[in-house]
């Protein structure tokens, strides 16, 4: 029965597959990650931003196949952890559940400072009172119920989307009054002559970031509409959605840039100031930074909706204290959303000050943020390819032309081929090593925690 409340769980039917799809839509910031991190594909790529995003968004929707078959069969809100155990065994599933840990935490520590940071440029409010301003909005909109978060999404998606279009708005009128830009529209679609395609598959892999959350229906399959068959629907079509608006947004963004503009993207990152250039009037800067900090937003409610419910699903099966599974009057698990708030609130602090200090622009916190983006990306893409790893093994006896061998086999395979070129081959020394400690980390701690003896499988 749809809008029924479970008892002793998390309620179902709270929302729809719409909803939900648009959960994890706008749970990738595009502006944020447009906006804020052009910089980033450009140093990468040169003007080659929307064929690296194509791939990565070809990437993600064979990802998304994989996660909504396995979705179909294994629907709970243990997500990824869950998917692993049942079809790996426990200490795989553990395994890849705290190397997943890592890309929660280098998210919980992005959006609030991306929100502080662009909040401080435009009032002279400190970045710590940003900070904690974030976190009381998040506490807000996670605490009285899945509804009310679903719907201020919704709502940021909106004013994302306007964000994107008003770029195009102002190539248009240009070009129709004859307006030479000085870079060819074609641009966005090639790979430069100073990176090539290693650029390319390096910023595909940056690229996997900006979609990191299009998973999120996988965790809230026990709360949407039409369960398993509304999650299968919704992730690959999320991250369909995503990719358009990255594709397209990104070539809107850097054809409306001259090539000075666009290199002064590259060493500052400031996009504020190229964008009102670009504008030709002041008010673009205040107008892009108020697009990224509800990106962020949306971004940082994406992810803790998602956190909350990976660490009530573990209090479930006896990995964390059961008190983690306590629910408020709105079938929210109060517990772990505080601690998930905590634990933002930390590694936003950390991240802010271990690079020298809370500068952004041009400054020490900045390099250190673009290298968690780097560890995240590989940390997520290693939990997608054991996804895919899965899904092949679950399809081993389907003999059928579309979801046995094409769905099912050729397409999670290239994925985790590409996935691994990628990380091996086209990050950098200090990347790999980096996160080949973290998986270290993480195998230890499954073997720790796997022996528990009140730790259930499922």
């Amino acid at each position: 029965m749809e809008n029924q409340v479970q008892e002793t769980g998390l309620k179902t039917g709270a929302i729809s597959k719409g909803e939900v799809t648009l959960v994890a839509v706008a749970g990738a910031a595009p502006v944020m990650c447009i906006g804020g991190s052009m910089h980033t594909y450009l140093s990468q790529t040169g003007t080659g931003i929307s064929l690296a995003a194509a791939f990565a968004t070809l990437l993600c929707i064979f990802i998304g196949l994989s996660y909504g078959n396995l979705s179909e069969k294994y629907n709970n809100c243990g997500g990824t952890y869950s998917y692993i155990t049942e079809i790996f065994g426990k200490k795989a599933g553990l395994w890849c559940m705290f190397v997943y840990y890592g890309v929660m935490l280098t998210t919980s520590a992005c959006p609030p400072t991306i929100f502080a940071t662009y909040l401080e440029s435009m009032t002279g409010i400190p970045i710590i009172v940003g900070w904690l301003i974030f976190a009381a909005i998040m506490v807000a909109l996670t605490w009285f119920g899945v509804e009310l978060s679903t719907k201020a999404l919704v709502v940021v998606f909106i004013a994302e989307m306007v964000m994107l279009i008003w770029p195009g708005i102002k190539l248009i009128t240009l070009s129709a009054t004859g307006f030479d830009f000085g870079v060819s529209m074609t641009n966005a679609f090639a790979p430069s002559t100073e990176h090539g395609w290693t650029g390319i598959l390096l910023c595909t892999l940056t690229w996997i970031w900006s979609y990191v959350g299009f998973e999120a229906p996988s965790f809230m399959g026990e709360e949407v509409k039409g369960g398993a068959k509304s999650v299968k629907f919704a992730i690959p079509v999320s991250a369909l959605i995503t990719g358009i608006i990255y594709v397209v947004g990104c070539w809107l963004w850097t054809a409306t840039l001259t090539p000075e503009q666009a290199a002064e993207l590259i060493p500052t990152g400031d996009a504020r100031a190229a964008y009102a250039n670009m504008m030709g009037y002041t008010a673009g800067a205040t107008i892009v930074s108020i697009g990224v900090m509800l990106a962020a937003l949306a971004c940082g409610l994406a992810m803790y909706s998602m956190a909350i419910r990976f660490m009530y699903d573990q209090g479930r099966k006896g990995i964390l204290p059961k008190a983690v599974t306590k629910l408020n009057k709105k079938q929210i698990p109060w517990v772990t959303t505080i601690i998930y708030i905590v634990i933002s609130f930390c590694a936003t602090m950390y991240g802010g000050y271990a690079y020298g200090g809370p500068e952004v622009f041009g400054g020490p916190l900045f390099n250190g943020i673009n290298d968690w983006f780097s560890i995240m990306a590989i940390c997520a893409t290693t939990a997608y390819a054991f996804i895919c790893l899965g899904h092949i093994k679950e399809a081993a006896h389907d003999t059928s032309l579309w979801t046995g061998i094409i769905r099912g086999k050729i397409f999670p395979a290239i994925a985790i081929v590409v996935i691994v070129y990628i990380i091996f081959f086209t990050t950098g020394t200090k990347f790999v090593l980096t996160t080949l400690l973290w998986y270290v980390v993480a195998l230890i701690l499954a073997l720790i925690v796997g022996r528990k003896k009140n730790v259930e499988a499922m």
